[in-house]
């Protein structure tokens, strides 16, 4: 036994402990820094552009685990792509590569210099953002590892680049930079690719330039490439310390330092179709050649003590075994000269690893040392699951930035050509697929597809679909279909099904295609088409991605329509139809509805006013001039009063030429006249609301201003639903996102509570202890104390499925949650009140969590909680109220409008700081079919109405 070993069995207890939470500590500090990677690469980004002038440069990262690259920032002309995400797959076919994908696998590695169009380019992104006249270097980010798995800092300072000239060609012209590394044995890994170039304006413009010039450019960008390559390879350790390797290596070195061995080896998330571990870092006597040359085997002891859940280690200090003895050993290892060996698993969230520490002497492990190491190991676990579960919040946050910016790019351009191909190219850069079709249907029949894709056969896609054909089947079939294994799928492998295919070959044999999403793309009963995203790889199909892929099929369905409705316009309407499809911001839609009703008809104002269905009132959502003032009292009608209810109870037109002598008139406005109104009708003849104008003038409107501006109603239903139906699935997108990652959060904040109020009590436990520091321990457990209380109310959005929920039941556990204080008299009835709902049970009681915890608070003196209830019917629809109001201080004017923004709270304690609840509350209301809104006279009441179907109703959506 030698001196690190005897050092590591002598340590006592304390020092232990001590030794345990430094390590944990470098652990921790490890995993923060990774944090920063959005800081690191946009600080390197910019000094590169500064570098050398460059007009852009986009930095992209290897995500090994999903063999993408991804491009993650841009400078310059590169900002427009290069924060959107997209990826592009490690294809082990070169033909099938993307130029990045094809930079990273380069062996021996090199950069490219390349001037005009090359056939390893993104077609779609390269005509979208017009990158003809675009002057590139691509040039890979490499760090280099010793034999001993250590970077090597000045690894570039000692090696050359041999340039190699690339094919002219029509068009364009290149040059390789291939890397003769340093001399040593020295191992290259690419993390990532860094694009840099100049804007040449002539091209840009749509001018020509010769081949010569192309040759020319080329031969002066090739000093610029070995420049930028170095100026990369000074930043790339930078890179490589914000990202999980970085932290991984710090856990083996810790490990290996616990123990007292003399070599350790850590290998994390397991790659089935690799047959290896994504991760795999060493330390010690022991390097990367030792890695290659042992992986752990299926059933070794690694395998053995993650299917176990605990350490395992060979001699085993519970058994009378030798290490030569042992069948669980790998006997290569014995070669190496191991003679000990303890296999630690390492579970961070759904992915599995193992930790060695290695002995090149005889040890014998005690069951104390191998439980320290198991410990650490966990420690090591949480802190990676956080820097996980944080990677996943901004990556879920980006994408579904990326997808409003998709999908809203998409709308406002309604007449943009090729708009279901724009749609297919973004689905493919945004999942890294490899074929996307979006196959439009009109009258029964398929049109020809738009295709984003490398195709194997061009001619694949030109063939008519036959009802026999997958397009068919599935816009037949009605459903999703998520498809693991394509060829064995009887609607994606027609020749699997009833109808053969004569002999043709099934796209997804051709395209050598193995796991498909095929979305059916309805409007109501009518289908509009189908769209498939295709892979070439075995593929799963997480929920999180099938939201992604349906809010990317909504989009395509909303282009399907507006482009039909462009073409069935008026003429003269057809300015104002283009305006008010092309957003889907629901108050943009709406004031440009009552904007052009306005101007259409010639009146003096304009009003839309929507449909509350729970209270039957018609509430006033825009208005145009704005600064036209309303009555307070008319904001929200009831049914069936006014000019404004009658036509909402009718579903009929009212054209008024003399608003002083018809009997439904109120005065409704400061100034008589005339008026005319239209109802807002969905597809089903159900009422939205009505849309109405009026003129100082009597007799100001015609029949022909009331067919324009039913015409116009009709258009506006259209956009109204188009603006809901996405608003809700991005709503959907982002519950889903938060909320199930909320499982893992209250785990690990419950584990790190538990471990302040561990110490605490010990504290306060402790003989002899000064009264102070037991006071302030007592305060450490109170706050603690709360801490895990407002842990508990995150806990209720995890993701449950929906069910029939019994209200009463629901808000009895709210106010049980709660629990207000004595001084608050809570007036509870709920006897009006239908019982059941659909929803998910917890989240709905969040909700009222959330609503009986905001009225509580804001009656720090005491006051009255009323909770109360009614139902409603309308066009066949039942809904459910329910009105919790309090007498405190009230929400101020100017909060009230902001106060359901995520992020907006007036709160103090964690979920104030966080201002997360009633924007949860809202949105999950929303996404039930429901409403959510507020009413507030400060020092009087405060108001929270909400509405929701009654099970079973046709409006019950649940999720």
């Amino acid at each position: 036994m030698n001196a690190n070993s005897r050092k590591a069995d002598d340590r006592n207890e304390g020092s232990w402990e001590q030794y345990l939470l430094d390590a944990a500590r470098k652990v921790r500090d490890a995993t923060s820094s990774l944090l920063n990677l959005e800081g690191v690469l946009t600080r390197v980004c910019e000094k590169l552009t500064s570098s050398q002038d460059f007009d852009f440069v986009a930095l992209q990262l290897l995500r090994p685990a999903e063999r993408v690259i991804e491009t993650v920032v841009g400078s310059g002309r590169a900002e427009q792509w290069g924060g959107l995400g997209w990826k592009h797959y490690l294809d082990d076919d070169p033909s099938a590569r993307d130029i990045q994908a094809d930079i990273v696998l380069a062996v021996p590695p090199r950069a490219e210099v390349i001037a005009g169009w090359d056939n390893r380019f993104d077609r779609w992104i390269y005509k979208e953002f017009h990158h003809q006249g675009f002057e590139r270097v691509f040039v890979p980010i490499i760090v280099t590892k010793d034999d001993s798995g250590r970077l090597v800092e000045d690894w570039f300072n000692h090696c050359e680049l041999t340039v190699v000239r690339g094919v002219d060609r029509a068009g364009g012209c290149s040059a390789s930079l291939e890397l003769i590394p340093p001399p040593g044995d020295h191992a290259v890994e690419v993390i990532g690719t860094v694009e840099a170039g100049y804007v040449n304006e002539t091209v840009a413009a749509g001018g020509l330039i010769s081949q010569e010039h192309y040759v020319e450019r080329v031969d002066q960008l090739i000093e610029r490439a070995k420049a930028l390559f170095k100026a990369t390879a000074e930043h790339a350790l930078e890179i490589w310390r914000a990202r999980m390797p970085s932290a991984l290596q710090v856990v083996t070195d810790c490990a290996m330092g616990i123990l007292g061995g003399d070599s350790a080896s850590l290998h994390f998330h397991y790659d089935p179709p690799q047959r290896r571990y994504v991760y795999e870092l060493s330390c010690g006597r022991i390097g990367r050649r030792f890695l290659n040359d042992n992986r752990p085997r299926e059933n070794g002891l690694g395998q053995q003590a993650i299917k176990a859940g605990k350490p395992m280690c060979v001699p085993n200090p519970t058994q009378d075994t030798d290490f030569r003895g042992s069948s669980d050993l790998n006997p290569s290892l014995l070669e190496k000269g191991i003679s000990a060996l303890a296999a630690i698993p390492m579970f961070v969230r759904d992915h599995k690893g193992v930790v060695y520490v290695h002995f090149h002497r005889p040890h014998e492990f005690s069951q104390d040392e191998i439980k320290r190491l198991q410990i650490f190991v966990d420690w090591c676990a949480d802190a990676l699951a956080h820097y996980v579960t944080y990677r996943q919040m901004r990556e879920r946050a980006r994408q579904l930035a990326s997808l409003h910016s998709i999908v809203q790019s998409i709308v406002s351009n309604p007449e943009k050509k090729d708009l279901l191909r724009h749609i297919a190219w973004n689905t493919l850069n945004t999942l890294a697929a490899d074929v996307v079709t979006i196959h439009e249907c009109s009258g029964g029949k398929f049109l020809a597809p738009a295709v984003a894709a490398r195709l194997i056969t061009d001619e694949a896609m030109l063939s008519e679909v036959r009802p026999q054909d997958a397009p068919a089947l599935v816009a037949s079939q009605g459903r999703p279909i998520y498809a693991e294994e394509s060829v064995t799928h009887p609607l994606l492998n027609e020749d699997l099904g009833s109808n053969a295919t004569d002999g043709r070959q099934p796209f997804v044999v051709r395209e050598r295609i193995k796991s498909s999403a095929a979305i059916p793309l309805r409007a109501g009963d009518e289908t509009l088409g189908v769209m498939f995203v295709n892979y070439r790889r075995c593929h799963e199909f997480p929920d999180e991605e099938k939201n992604t892929i349906a809010v990317l099929a909504s989009a395509a369905c909303i282009a399907i329509k507006n482009k039909r409705l462009l073409e069935a316009i008026p003429e003269d309407l057809e300015a104002v139809v283009r305006e008010i499809i092309a957003t889907l911001d629901l108050p943009q839609v709406l004031s440009r509805v009552v904007k052009r009703a306005v101007e259409i008809t010639g009146a003096d104002l304009g009003v839309v006013s929507r449909l509350d269905p729970a209270t039957q009132e018609l509430v006033i959502h825009a208005k145009y001039p704005r600064h036209e003032t309303v009555e307070p009292s008319w904001t929200r009608i009831k049914m069936g009063e006014g000019i404004t209810g009658w036509v909402a109870v009718n579903k009929r037109p009212a054209l008024v030429d003399k608003l002083s002598v018809d009997l439904r008139h109120r005065p409704f406005f400061s100034v008589e006249g005339s008026a005319l109104c239209v109802p807002l009708l969905d597809s089903g003849g159900r009422t939205l609301g009505v849309l109405g104008v009026k003129s100082n003038k009597v007799s100001a409107f015609g029949g022909f201003r009331q067919r324009m501006l039913e015409v116009l109603a009709n258009y506006a239903v259209i956009a109204i639903q188009n603006a809901e139906s996405q608003t809700k699935l991005i709503a959907g997108e982002t519950i889903a996102t938060v909320g199930g990652l909320a499982t893992q959060l209250v785990h690990w904040m419950n584990a790190d509570v538990g471990l302040i109020r561990g110490k605490a009590k010990q504290i306060q436990d402790a003989p002899g202890g000064d009264d102070e520091t037991k006071k302030l321990a007592s305060e450490i457990l109170a706050l603690a104390d709360q801490v895990a209380s407002e842990t508990s109310r995150l806990g209720s959005w995890i993701v449950e499925p929906s069910e029939n929920v019994d209200l009463y039941t629901v808000v009895g556990e709210a106010l049980r949650l709660v629990a207000p204080p004595s001084d608050i008299t809570a007036d509870i009835d709920l006897s009006k009140v239908p019982t059941w709902v659909t929803a998910s049970r917890q989240q709905l009681v969040y909700v009222f969590v959330n609503l009986i915890q905001n009225a509580s608070d804001a009656m720090r003196s005491g006051g009255r909680l009323t909770i109360e209830g009614g139902c409603s019917e309308l066009d066949g629809i039942s809904w459910v109220t329910l009105r919790v109001s309090d007498t405190g201080i009230g929400i101020p004017s100017e909060i009230i409008d902001h106060i359901f923004e995520l992020g907006s709270s007036t709160k103090r304690g964690a979920e104030g700081r966080l201002g997360l609840g009633l924007w949860w509350a809202k949105t999950y209301v929303e996404r039930l079919g429901g409403q959510l809104t507020v009413t507030s006279k400060p020092g009087v009441e405060t108001c929270f109405t909400l509405s929701l179907p009654v099970a079973g109703s046709i409006y019950s959506k649940g999720e």
